[in-house]
């Protein structure tokens, strides 16, 4: 973040669209392609190291991509499917939780919560 936020910066208001990439997303070259002009782009900005964030399908083949490639880059997972995981895990490894929650929440929702399918 220091590398980006040192120097001159537009307004506010200032929009720049970025380049839509009109492909298959499932497709590998389309990942690779993505993730190329990432690696471009923070070399212009001086980032050593860019991170960028995916859902779950996606980031499976994003990190499939940067193994083979061997790219620089940090491939995240999004904080919908992050959490998504963790409750799923939970759920396996403490059942004496789900005995907790089935008092607050029933057990229908909380059945719900801790296969990792529903949170709020």
């Amino acid at each position: 973040m220091p590398n980006v936020v040192l120097g001159e910066h537009p307004s506010p208001a200032d929009i720049h669209f970025l380049p839509i990439v009109d492909m298959n997303p499932s497709d590998k070259s389309c990942v690779l392609s993505t993730l190329l002009f990432i690696v471009n782009q923070a070399k212009l900005l001086n980032i050593e190291m860019p991170c960028v964030t995916f859902d779950q399908p996606l980031w499976i083949k994003a990190v499939e991509v940067v193994d083979s490639e061997a790219l620089n880059i940090v491939c995240g997972l999004e904080v919908f499917h992050m959490t998504m995981s963790l409750l799923g895990s939970i759920g396996n490894v403490m059942s004496g939780l789900y005995e907790a929650l089935k008092i607050c929440y029933g057990p229908q929702a909380v059945s719900q919560i801790m296969s990792g399918k529903a949170f709020a």
